[in-house]
């Protein structure tokens, strides 16, 4: 009602323009199609200018080309059926650019509201006047046509940023209990990623927590994404690629679609993207050992400002997934969080060097009265404990998860028990289940108030954000009994797989044994 409503003005200027003896009719036929010549007028209209706009990268063009719909009539003259016409070769490109550059619309379409007030009564009247375009044929289109102008108007519609109640999303992104801002986030951004069941393809899951307005009917969520219309929004969300932890060459990613969902009885809220699995190899970063392949994603999500490039917050973040060889079989994934406080220097398309929220140190005993790093073999028993360092994040650390890194390895730590009684801080036992060369520990664990890390009541937000550390490059972990590191073989022995680098020198050593042989071969027979 409120588009007619404001559409029926142009209309009646339309009325009054034309001579008297045609005005009756006019009227009747505009009574009868009025919602199709409307939506039909507008439609075309933007999408003339997006599609100009998209190509030509020049204000003019528009001036130039105003009459192009009705270079399209008098193309179409012989096939009488100018609207489906039309639509064929417009539409899509309109729904390309809907659904792979939402942005790059919204801006064309408000950039050019003036030129489609301008236009309508000239548009109009040529609809009308030319007998090339069948009445009943736009009647029976009326729904599409009417369905795609409210996508369109609505979609154009944005809330201001500036306005006060943008400032109600902008408050979810502050920092959970200090003033000053310092320590975990309300939002406790983390993620988890694993393999679509039955498939080679992989589905990567951010979550946030929503606790404040999560059953508001007008300002849950965040962005479009959340489900929200247009209207409502005054933020836009970005997904960015990059090919290291330093986030310093970023691609933005248009082609995979990300979708939302509710966990209604945490107040958590999702978005979704999968990447395919034929894509893994180039979307990702690969690494490999004998047996496995190793793919790592480094990843962002950006908010912005509508309309603009002016980035409000982001969260990066970096996953791994382990790959049998032979088999294509999932092994292992991983999914590490970076908080706000340790990228807080950081911006996509400048390097960024995230600082770690936590540190690990090695204990001597179970109650870490004393420390120093063990000269570690496979099947020892070692204690860490991973202790917070960022001002403002007394918390409990709970879920806590270790993983053995690099060289070609990706392997979580089985954990023998866990100590957090003490905020900000856990004692971690564990037991040595790898004889590997170059080796990283890595710890994540998840803030909470509680010690359990479970949610008490549904309104009562418990768990923030995930922190992680890990040790310096450990030179190897030894095979039991040895005071050397380990060899390809060892290795092999005690993980089922040997790195890369033995494949290398395993093959250089048969070569060797065939050379050598054969040059034996002919000796003799010299």
């Amino acid at each position: 009602m409120l588009i007619s409503l404001g559409l029926n003005n142009q209309v009646a200027k339309i009325i009054d323009s034309i001579d008297q003896s045609e005005k009756i009719n006019f009227q009747k036929i505009y009574i009868q199609n009025q919602w199709a010549f409307i939506s039909f007028c507008l439609q075309i209209l933007k999408i003339i200018v997006a599609s100009l706009k998209l190509y030509s990268k020049t204000e003019s063009i528009f001036k130039q080309h105003n009459n192009l719909f009705f270079k399209f009539m008098n193309l179409s003259e012989k096939k009488q059926d100018t609207l489906s016409f039309f639509l064929q070769i417009n539409m899509k490109e309109f729904f390309r650019l809907f659904l792979v550059d939402r942005q790059q619309i919204k801006i064309l379409t408000n950039n050019v509201q003036n030129q489609i007030e301008q236009n309508f009564i000239q548009c109009f009247k040529s609809i009308f006047q030319n007998n090339k375009l069948s009445l009943l044929k736009i009647k029976q289109m009326k729904t599409q046509l009417l369905i795609l102008a409210i996508i369109s108007l609505t979609y154009a519609q944005r809330l201001s940023f500036n306005d006060a109640n943008c400032n109600k999303y902008l408050l979810k992104f502050g920092a959970a209990n200090n003033a000053d801002g310092s320590g975990a986030t309300k939002l406790a951004f983390t993620g988890d990623v694993a393999f679509v069941t039955g498939s080679t393809d992989v589905k990567v899951n951010l979550r946030y927590s929503d606790v404040d307005l999560f059953n508001d009917p007008t300002y849950f969520g965040l962005v479009q994404e959340d489900g929200k219309t247009a209207a409502t929004t005054c933020l836009d969300l970005k997904l960015w690629k990059f090919t290291s932890n330093t986030y310093s060459d970023p691609v933005q990613v248009t082609d995979l679609p990300i979708t939302g969902t509710n966990n209604f009885q945490k107040q958590w809220r999702y978005y979704s993207f999968t990447i395919p699995g034929k894509d893994l190899g180039t979307r990702l970063v690969q690494t490999t050992n004998s047996n496995q392949f190793i793919y790592k994603g480094y990843y962002a999500v950006a908010y912005y400002a509508a309309g603009t490039d002016q980035v409000q917050y982001t969260f990066f973040f970096e996953f791994s997934l382990t790959v049998d060889k032979s088999s294509g079989a999932s092994v292992d994934t991983a999914f590490k969080p970076l908080t706000q406080t340790a990228t807080a220097g950081c911006a996509v398309g400048a390097s960024c060097n995230a600082k770690a929220d936590t540190i690990l140190k090695w204990c001597t005993d179970l109650q870490c009265t004393a420390f120093s790093q063990p000269d570690l073999h496979l099947n020892d028993q070692f204690v860490l404990q991973q202790v917070v360092t960022t001002t403002g994040m007394n918390y409990y650390l709970t879920g806590t998860e270790v993983w053995y890194t690099g060289n070609g390895l990706n392997k979580k730590a089985t954990i023998v028990s866990v100590n957090n009684s003490v905020k900000g801080q856990v004692i971690i036992q564990l037991k040595a289940e790898i004889a590997w060369r170059s080796v990283t520990i890595k710890v994540t664990s998840t803030l909470s108030t509680a010690q359990t890390g479970g949610r008490r009541l549904l309104t009562e937000q418990i768990t923030y954000d995930p922190v992680s550390g890990q040790t310096d490059t450990i030179e190897c972990i030894k095979a039991e009994g040895s005071e050397k590191c380990p060899t390809c073989d060892q290795e092999k022995a005690a993980n089922g797989y040997s790195s890369d680098e033995c494949v290398d020198v395993d093959n250089s050593s048969s070569n060797g044994y065939i050379l050598a042989a054969g040059l034996f071969a002919m000796f003799i027979m010299v």
